[in-house]
């Protein structure tokens, strides 16, 4: 499906990973990842004030000065020494202030409506949303040739038949190739007129816009690892040999591990051993903590969340002299009240305690907890190298987590009874974590 064109576009890979969640939604009740604002007429018209008004006076596209590098935010912030950063640019932030490099941050919002840093000589906001843009987004789509009506059916008959699910993907598809177009002009527009010679991004899959552009100006384009890679991952995983249009030139991964254990559609020598220095940095803080005898932390995802706040609250009820921290993931808090009524209950508990905000230190929590429960976040792998004894939870992704069951690093539960069994038993194996977060080979 790779070397497929619709209106001279690879558009499977700008479907692929939302095929997979639907297919996943339907299947296996993944959840929402991330927050999806609700929407009315006057909060669509405030949002696209806002946007228009920030792309005019702090967009990356506004400014006339020339920036050798643009480094493009995920969007997620984390509140560090009264500061909210992007924990996955930060290490290369640094390495450019010592070197004096020209560089720019562009800053993406929080959910679509706010900026947490101002712009700055070396930050600008993302937006983009001129008036010839909107007015170009809110055009028709072209109307595509019989052939490619053709590539769409069976693709719909080929999912029908494997998965018994209906999708109808004309209108998605035209509608994501407009999309695709009208970015990756506005991309090469910027690049040039910026002077751009390297981009660093946090997140490849989205941006594939950006990414094409890179390569049509002959711009060096590198990811930054921001999360759980591996074979199950759709964003990173791909069958062998073949070439993937509109991916990065390079990647950075956090260790040995990631470049170990992820087919991504790179030669070897551009997927580089990074290291994950913040990381390291806050392990070197809190390693020393001590442990809080029975506190168990449960990592939230939007993905399994609301089956994960059931188990801890069953958790909180049956076993009273443990006391549970739930951590939500940034893309659940502010929506967990109303889609996770089991936590509405759990608060009341005086055994449990919910962080459904950046304020508090998920390091120093895991730190000081002698267990943590998850299913596949990144943070599973940070509390194993902060000494937590690791209990996998079987709900949708846990695959992600076959090495370190494999391994016996972590152990596997399917309830609240059978986590209890797992902290009984105490079969826990200690971790080489410079395999997962170091630049050692």
């Amino acid at each position: 499906m790779f070397n497929q064109k619709i209106q001279g576009v690879y558009f499977w890979k700008l479907i692929r990973i939302k095929i997979f969640l639907d297919i996943a939604t339907e299947l296996v009740n993944y959840g929402q990842p991330h927050t999806i604002p609700k929407q009315n007429i006057i909060n669509t018209l405030g949002d696209l004030f806002y946007m228009i008004f920030n792309s005019y006076i702090h967009g990356v596209y506004s400014r006339k000065n020339k920036k050798e590098i643009l480094i493009f935010e995920s969007g997620r912030k984390t509140f560090v020494e009264n500061n909210y950063i992007d924990i996955y640019i930060s290490d290369i932030v640094e390495e450019l202030k010592k070197s004096n490099s020209s560089y720019e941050i562009v800053d993406k919002p929080v959910l679509r409506k706010r900026h947490f840093n101002k712009s700055s000589g070396e930050r600008s906001y993302y937006e983009h949303m001129f008036l010839s843009y909107v007015f170009k987004r809110i055009m028709p789509s072209k109307k595509l040739s019989s052939k490619e009506k053709r590539i769409i059916r069976d693709i719909e008959v080929e999912l029908k038949n494997s998965f018994s699910i209906n999708f109808k993907l004309h209108s998605y598809i035209k509608n994501q190739i407009k999309i695709f177009k009208l970015d990756k002009t506005f991309y090469v527009k910027l690049l040039k007129k910026r002077g751009v010679k390297k981009v660093f991004l946090v997140c490849s899959y989205g941006k594939e816009a950006l990414i094409q552009a890179c390569k049509e100006k002959g711009i060096e384009c590198i990811e930054l690892q921001h999360g759980t890679m591996g074979r199950y991952h759709l964003g990173y995983s791909f069958p062998i040999k073949i070439k993937v249009p509109y991916f990065p030139d390079k990647i950075y991964v956090f260790g040995k591990f990631w470049y170990d254990t992820t087919p991504l559609p790179l030669n070897k020598n551009n997927i580089i051993i990074k290291g994950n220095f913040y990381f390291n940095n806050l392990l070197k803080k809190y390693k020393e903590l001590p442990k809080i005898n029975n506190q168990i932390v449960f990592i939230s995802q939007g993905t399994i969340g609301y089956q994960l706040s059931i188990i801890a609250f069953e958790f909180a009820m049956k076993y009273i002299d443990f006391h549970v921290i739930f951590k939500l993931h940034p893309g659940e808090f502010g929506r967990w009240q109303n889609e996770y009524p089991r936590l509405c209950k759990a608060i009341k508990l005086k055994n449990f305690t919910l962080i459904d905000n950046q304020k508090r230190s998920l390091h120093e929590v895991l730190a000081k907890s002698q267990y943590q429960v998850g299913v596949s976040s990144t943070a599973i792998f940070e509390g194993l190298a902060l000494s937590c004894k690791t209990i996998i939870v079987s709900l949708p992704g846990y695959e992600y987590m076959d090495y370190l069951l494999h391994k016996n690093f972590a152990v596997l539960a399917r309830n609240s009874k059978e986590i209890l069994l797992q902290i009984q038993k105490n079969n826990f194996v200690n971790v080489d974590i410079d395999y997962y977060f170091s630049n050692k080979r």
